[in-house]
């Protein structure tokens, strides 16, 4: 055995060691995800009704079908966002011919063309063990788009994009590929999720991490239990009594986390910045910097309608009253449909809400995500009571949770059931317009 071609070099020897060494500090920190409101990339402040321009291609069939699709891809995320209206561009065509003002009609016009599509296809021969010669075939597509929104009433434009990105296939069989089109739509499909972003208020999940304890004040040990349990109110008080006692900076620190991961950013920021003038921690000025920009980009986005959403409302609701029907210290999954960007939002809030109240305890959507693929479980449309409870089962849950959309345009609606996985009961039910 050549025990040469393990060794490395002298410098790297020890990398592997310190990797893991910083991914056990990740791993072994007290952690908690909050939920934080960003304003919208464009200024679309005055923006309500959006006409949706076919986007413009080349000649190629698979170009003239990646602008098709683009195009219902636009107006479908422009939905998704609850904030717009979508009018027919084709009216908007005809004013503009007739030389007439289009302002009365929609506020903005959204458009794209596509700049590149290229389709690279080669084959790479290599040899077995056996050495028998077998060849590998790659098909690399690269897609480049762009888009931007102008205000009808002046023709300013609001926001521009430019999007690109390249996916590489490979098949031991050439017919095996996927075609150019179905490559680029998976392409464009990512891509144009930015577009939410760049138009409405949008959330993201982040994460805080716990200071650790030096003074081994027993009672912090208490509070992280009450952490890890998500019971962040109890936390919150404990930590609080024992920075009054002894002034640990851990301890002040970890109220405040507490209190920004109930929804009081304001009292959160309030606190961290007593800390900072008593302490003078570095950590703690970091902290407050990063609340001070969270409550900015709040204020911005509630100018553009980012706290009253019909989907975050209708989420908001439908959690107060499933808390009210759930027994406290449940085990609950949310599942929904794949696929439908509204229905994976309102899954992922719901989830996220449900995890940030303490009052249960949720399953990870990846889990159930492979407990669906490995039973192949319908899940295009409405789940059914049946699918649920088998859901609910193998994935150990005593609830479950079912969201379905119904409707379109002005009437779609956002339904939700909890099931009982043990008795099969519907314990909570409830449509709410989106």
């Amino acid at each position: 055995m050549k025990l040469s071609r393990l060794c490395l070099p002298a410098g790297l020897a020890f990398r592997p060691l310190l990797v893991t060494a910083s991914a056990c500090v990740l791993s072994c920190a007290t952690t908690a995800s909050v939920l934080v409101t960003r304003p919208p990339l464009w200024d679309t402040g005055t923006v309500r009704r959006i006409a949706v321009d076919s986007f413009d291609s080349g000649r190629g069939a698979a170009e003239r079908q990646l602008a098709q699709f683009l195009t219902t891809s636009a107006q479908k995320n422009i939905q998704d966002t609850g904030k717009f209206i979508l009018v027919d561009y084709a009216e908007i065509a005809r004013l503009e011919r007739s030389g007439k003002s289009t302002a009365d009609y929609a506020d903005a016009v959204f458009s794209g063309v596509i700049t590149r599509l290229e389709v690279k296809d080669r084959t790479e021969s290599d040899k077995d063990k056996n050495d028998q010669t077998y060849y590998t075939h790659y098909r690399e597509v690269n897609v480049e788009f762009s888009y931007s929104m102008r205000r009808t009433s002046d023709g300013v434009i609001l926001g521009q994009a430019v999007r690109e990105d390249s996916r590489t296939e490979s098949a031991s069989e050439k017919k095996d590929l996927s075609s150019p089109y179905e490559i680029a739509r998976t392409i464009a499909a990512q891509q144009m999720e930015y577009l939410k972003r760049e138009i409405a208020p949008w959330r993201v999940s982040e994460t805080r991490v716990f200071e650790e304890d030096k003074t081994k004040d027993p009672r912090m040990k208490e509070a992280r239990a009450m952490v890890k349990a998500r019971d962040f109110q109890s936390a919150y008080a404990v930590y609080r009594a024992v920075y009054a006692s002894n002034s640990s900076f851990a301890a002040g620190f970890n109220a405040a986390l507490c209190t920004e991961i109930q929804g009081d950013t304001a009292g959160a920021a309030l606190q961290m910045r007593q800390l900072w003038e008593s302490s003078s921690n570095p950590k703690a000025l970091q902290e407050l910097a990063r609340m001070q920009k969270n409550i900015s980009d709040l204020e911005k986005a509630r100018e553009y309608g980012g706290g009253a959403s019909l989907i975050d409302s209708a989420v908001t609701r439908i959690l107060t009253e499933l808390l009210q029907k759930i027994p406290r210290g449940s085990r609950v999954s949310v599942v929904g449909a794949n696929g439908q960007n509204t229905l994976d939002y309102a899954v992922d809030e719901l989830s996220a809400a449900f995890a940030n109240s303490g009052a249960v305890t949720v399953v990870d959507r990846r889990q159930i995500s492979a407990i669906i693929a490995e039973q192949r479980f319908q899940m295009s449309g409405d789940v059914s009571d049946e699918t649920a409870i088998s859901i609910g089962h193998l994935s150990g849950s005593q609830i479950i949770i079912a969201c379905s959309l119904t409707g379109s345009g002005s009437l779609r609606r956002l339904r939700v059931r909890a099931i009982s996985v043990e008795k099969g009961e519907i314990l909570y039910e409830a449509s709410r317009q989106l």
